[in-house]
């Protein structure tokens, strides 16, 4: 006697089996997995490699906007610390809230 298929028969009226039928998925099934798991990993590595690109320019631009504004404070802190020195130099008494020499 031949062996039955698993499928062509209902439940109870099975009877000896192909050898591999058995296991619960067939080979297509598998390699059809193997394709949707292959697809989801190369689209979350790409996603991730754009995102760690993304991060990279965006810190570079945050500590690009810093290093700017500590230029821009040196340099106002520069430009006071000078208006000070001449007005106490001249004789004056700087007026902190206001920012002007007093003479």
């Amino acid at each position: 006697m031949g062996c039955l298929r698993l499928v062509s028969k209902p439940p109870n009226q099975r009877g000896r089996h192909c050898p591999g039928e058995d296991v619960m998925f067939g080979i297509g099934i598998w390699i059809q997995i193997g394709i949707v798991l292959a697809v989801m990993s190369g689209l979350a590595w790409s996603h991730s490699a754009e995102f760690r690109a993304g991060r990279a320019a965006e810190q570079g631009a945050i500590s690009h906007q810093i290093r700017k504004e500590n230029a821009d404070a040196a340099e106002a802190s520069e430009e006071w610390r000078a208006r000070y020195r001449l007005c106490v130099a001249g004789g004056g008494l700087h007026d902190f809230e206001t920012g002007a020499c007093d003479r």
